[in-house]
This record gives C-alpha cells, sequence and structure tokens, in this order.
C-alpha cells in the first residue's frame, strides 16, 4: 500500500499541473517509475527484470497511443509508472478506473464546450459505416484534456481498493 500512497500524491501533482499548463513534468512520471522499479526488489531480485520489462512494455505501446494522438505524453508516461506502482492484478482496477474517468473527462468536456450531441452523432455514424479504422476527430480544435485527474482517479480507485473498499478489486490473490 506504500506505493499506493506514493502513486496517489504523485497524481494530484500531476492533475494540478496538468490543469494549470497541460503538461505533466518527466521528473514526476520518471521519479515515480524509478521509485516503483526499485521498490519491485522487495518482492525479491527476479521481479526487478519483470517491472522493467512491463515499465518498457508499455511505454511502446504508449507510444503508438501518443503517435495516433489520443494521449499526450506525460499522460503515457504517468499511466506506465502508475501501472508499475500498482503491480499485479492492482494495475487492472487502475487501469479500469482510470478509462472509466476518462472516459466521463471526456464526456464532460465535449458538453461544456457544446459538442456533445454533434460528437456523439458523429461516433454513432462512425460506427455504422465502419469508419473507426481511419479514425475519427470529435474535436476539430483538438483541444488537450487534463487526462491526469482520470489517472488521479484511477489511483484513488486502486487505494479503495486496497484499503476500505476491497469489492473493487477485479482479481485478489
Amino acid at each position: 500500500m506504500f506505493f499506493t500512497v506514493i502513486l496517489v500524491i504523485a497524481c494530484a501533482i500531476a492533475a494540478v499541473t496538468d490543469l494549470a499548463t497541460r503538461r505533466v513534468p518527466n521528473v514526476l512520471t520518471f521519479g515515480l517509475a524509478a521509485v516503483a522499479i526499485i521498490g519491485s526488489v522487495q518482492h525479491g531480485l527476479i521481479a526487478l527484470p519483470f517491472a522493467l520489462i512491463a515499465y518498457s512494455a508499455l511505454l511502446l505501446v504508449g507510444s503508438v497511443v501518443y503517435g495516433r494522438g489520443w494521449f499526450g505524453g506525460g499522460d503515457v508516461k504517468l499511466l506506465a509508472a502508475g501501472a508499475i506502482c500498482a503491480g499485479w492484478p492492482g494495475a487492472l482496477t487502475f487501469f479500469l478506473a482510470t478509462g472509466l474517468a476518462g472516459g466521463a473527462l471526456a464526456l464532460l468536456e465535449l458538453a461544456r464546450a457544446g459538442r456533445l450531441t454533434t460528437s456523439l452523432s458523429l461516433l454513432a455514424s462512425a460506427a455504422a459505416s465502419g469508419g473507426f479504422g481511419r479514425g475519427i476527430t470529435l474535436d476539430p480544435e483538438r483541444r488537450r484534456l487534463p487526462y491526469a485527474i482520470a489517472i488521479t482517479v484511477g489511483a484513488l480507485t486502486l487505494l479503495a481498493s486496497e484499503t476500505f473498499a476491497p469489492w473493487l478489486q477485479l482479481v485478489r490473490v
């Protein structure tokens, strides 16, 4: 649970920074990753290479997502470091809660911008025509979401699942 508390603190700082500047500092994401990877040794030296491989794989997948313009680079690095902090199977809860919060954040932003109805119509058209392969742009101005807020919700959900709400755990070991 120690690493989950560290994750929540780092995510909260990232959320405030993301709200203010729409950026997540590298020193925060790489620092969190370093703490998590070094902390993996508490599970034995064999855990270290697994943590490094998992972090690298998540960054690789995240690079594809970043390249498609779906996430910012800081968000990808924060998610990867957060998953290493969460460990297995906590990363499942972390990712699911983050994704749900991110979807809600996107819907709130579209509603705030007065584009919710138009965007949902475009989404329905793309789904009906199979246009997802080409990609669609819901917001022509491509305004950035402060996704670190959603990541913070994921971290808080993980913390809740480890303390007072164990029913939030997707997998129990």
